[in-house]
């Protein structure tokens, strides 16, 4: 629950407050929907993604959903959700909270919107009237998707639409390459061409999700006006969906190594923009849920004393608490990183100087579309003239604006190394000379191998080979 509270734990009207003229899905939302509607606020709940929701903090964010909801004449119920959550105990939890809702009111609207990394279920679509996912990445859509299901949710034949919906065996390393997510885009765009197309939404699943339910799929909504003896219902979903697994290859991309970096800094005078060389480190991106503490890179930039360079967002609680304990300006013996995530992640080990410390840090930028996220505490701690931004809990970085917090700035710097996942080709793309995917330790791999899964059920590629024409769409619903 401390995560939830930490970044946005919100009842009743706290949550129009909150959401209301932002671009968040719940911004777009409000900002569509007519007027006169009645709107009844219960709940936003939102945490960073990370490790496995526990049993009770679920029933207890679902309790208080539900009693928000008990004894009120609803029309319609419209969610924001991500589409990947992990219970403990519950597989499908977004399924389960549908399922929930849909037993409470059989005859209300219920829609969702959902992040285009959704394991989506035929549970979610059965219970479901409508779901639209994001599709952009990054992801700077909110708003539109939000506008969008405010509008499939007064339509006055949405309960007449029929619903068409294939999962595809294959899933997509989760911090993709935008081009097949435009291509996939315009295909969904190309779809709205025909009137009787109502929805068109393709998702590209969580492969970090150790569940049997892990995968893409494709979503058409379609008025049934189009089917016919002659044209089966899927059509459309069976044509999307195969021009999808056509891209199946175009998501992967070479992640360059850490001792490319001088390389890569030689390079930097050759770009059209003067700006430091920003790496990326993948597989320990805590926008996708993983832990923050890798420092391999950290490392090679200290050991080849590679001037001029800052780590932001090492998440080690501890660490923090230990500079704030030295003090501002003292050199003292200090273990960094590597405390969650072990393999092939050893921790810094060595003095370094607290060069300063940092209370109620509250980044704010364009990638911020819910509410902005406050660090208690951040440590700037200086190893070997390498600068490291230790925080004590993963958060929205916001890219150069955390510098600007803690009273820093892009240009002070020739290289900076964060853990932001594809934001950063939007948070730093007008100030960086270039923008690079380097490979790190965490527990977000981008080569998917058998061994990281164990619930599968049948094969999923790359995780396991597949010949080129063993697809065949299968109509999940």
């Amino acid at each position: 629950m401390d995560s939830f509270i930490r970044k946005q734990y919100l009842q009743g009207t706290a949550v129009i407050d909150q959401h209301k003229g932002t671009k968040s899905e719940l911004g777009g939302f409000l900002a569509t929907i007519p007027l006169d509607t009645i709107i009844v606020p219960t709940l936003s709940a939102i945490a960073m993604p990370s490790g496995i929701i526990l049993h009770d903090t679920y029933e207890t964010i679902i309790d208080t959903l539900i009693g928000h909801l008990k004894g009120q004449q609803l029309d319609g119920i419209f969610l924001a959700l991500h589409g990947s959550m992990c219970v403990q105990g519950i597989e499908d939890p977004e399924g389960d909270l549908l399922r929930r809702l849909r037993q409470m009111f059989p005859q209300a609207v219920i829609g969702c919107t959902l992040d285009h990394h959704a394991n989506v279920t035929k549970e979610m679509v059965e219970y479901s009237d409508f779901l639209v996912g994001y599709r952009t990445h990054p992801h700077v859509d909110h708003y539109e998707v939000g506008c969008a299901a405010a509008a499939l949710m007064v339509r006055p034949d949405i309960k007449k639409l029929e619903k068409a919906f294939v999962k595809l065996p294959f899933v997509t390393p989760a911090e993709n390459r935008s081009e097949p997510i435009e291509k996939l885009k315009t295909y969904a765009e190309l779809l709205f061409q025909n009137p009787d197309i109502v929805g068109a939404s393709f998702f590209v699943g969580y492969p970090w999700a150790d569940v049997s339910i892990m995968g893409c799929s494709v979503y058409v909504l379609q008025k049934k006006a189009i089917l016919g003896t002659s044209m089966p219902s899927t059509r459309f979903a069976e044509e999307f969906a195969s021009f999808f697994w056509s891209l199946r290859d175009d998501f992967h991309f070479a992640l360059e190594k850490v001792d490319s970096i001088p390389k890569l800094l030689k390079q930097k005078g050759k770009q059209k923009i003067e700006g430091p060389l920003v790496l990326d480190e993948l597989s320990d991106c805590t926008f996708g849920g993983s832990s923050g503490d890798a420092v391999a890179t950290a490392w090679y930039l200290a050991n080849q004393h590679i001037a001029k360079s800052i780590v932001i967002g090492i998440v080690d609680a501890e660490t923090v608490e230990r500079a704030f304990t030295v003090g501002a300006g003292n050199t003292e013996h200090f273990t960094i990183g590597g405390k969650i995530c072990r393999k092939d992640n050893p921790s810094i080990v060595g003095k370094a100087t607290v060069a300063s410390l940092h209370k109620d840090v509250r980044p704010q930028s364009p990638m911020l579309m819910e509410s902005g996220m406050l660090f208690k505490r951040v440590a700037i701690i200086d190893f070997r003239g390498v600068l490291l931004a230790v925080i004590e809990y993963p958060g929205q970085i916001g890219g150069p604006a955390f510098l600007e917090a803690v009273g820093l700035r892009v240009e002070d710097f020739d290289c900076i190394v964060v853990k932001e996942g594809m934001n950063p080709f939007v948070t730093y793309r007008e100030v960086a000379s270039s923008i690079v995917m380097v490979e790190s330790p965490g527990f977000n791999p981008q080569v998917l191998s058998p061994d990281l899964y164990t619930r599968l059920i049948e094969p999923v590629y790359p995780i396991f080979p597949m010949e080129a024409d063993s697809y065949i769409p299968r109509r999940c619903i």
